[in-house]
Formats: C-alpha cells, structure tokens, sequence
C-alpha cells in the first residue's frame, strides 16, 4: 500500500495509532473498552484509537475529521521512534487525485489537532 507522510517543524513526544477494527478488536474493546472517550458510532464500529488519549478525544470532536475518515479504510501512525513523521496508509492504495487530496487533508487536519 501507498504511505503518505507529512513531516512536522517539531518532535512529537508520544505514540497515537488509528487502524480499522477486527473482529477480535471489536470483542475485545467491547470487554476492557475504554469508556471515557465516547466515540460516534460508526467511526466506533470502523476504527480503533491508540495512543494520547488527548488527540484521540480532540481528533472525535472535530466534525470536519469524523466525515473525512468515515467509510474509508486507512491506518494513521504518529510513533516515538519517528517523531517528526505522521503517516496515513489507505489500505487499498488512493482512487483518484481527490481521494488523495482527501488523505492530505487528514493529515493536516491532525497536524492542526497536535499543536
């Protein structure tokens, strides 16, 4: 698969995944779920939030996020090892030119929800 990277002015100190959910993850979060963030449904039923409790409750409240990401299937890694690098891989790589104008915009809209 393709992997778009954006590269930050500054480090990020912490590690913050989105990937989409299996069936194991799903029974899973239904057991030991985290019930402090309350995500919309069908973003709840597609991805799976790890990492900063903080972006992920900042990145659920963005509604411009929330419509982006829904009924795509991409995974989102911000990690400690790279720190300057936030990396968007759609699983079955990018359609056309606006649907990879749409990942760089989910990007930004991270970057925008970080600082």
């Amino acid at each position: 698969p393709l992997r778009i990277k954006l590269y930050l002015d500054k480090p990020i100190l912490f590690d913050f995944f989105i990937f989409p959910r299996s069936y194991w993850n799903q029974k899973i979060r239904s057991v030991f779920g985290n019930k402090k963030i309350s995500l919309i449904k069908s973003i709840k039923k597609q991805y799976s939030f790890s990492g900063s409790n903080k972006l992920t409750s900042k990145l659920i409240a963005n509604e411009s996020f929330l419509q982006k990401i829904d009924n795509e299937i991409i995974v989102v890694n911000i990690s400690k090892k790279k720190p300057n690098v936030i990396t968007i891989i759609p699983t079955h790589g990018y359609r056309n030119v606006e649907h990879l104008e749409k990942l760089a915009d989910i990007l930004k809209l991270i970057e925008s929800e970080i600082e």
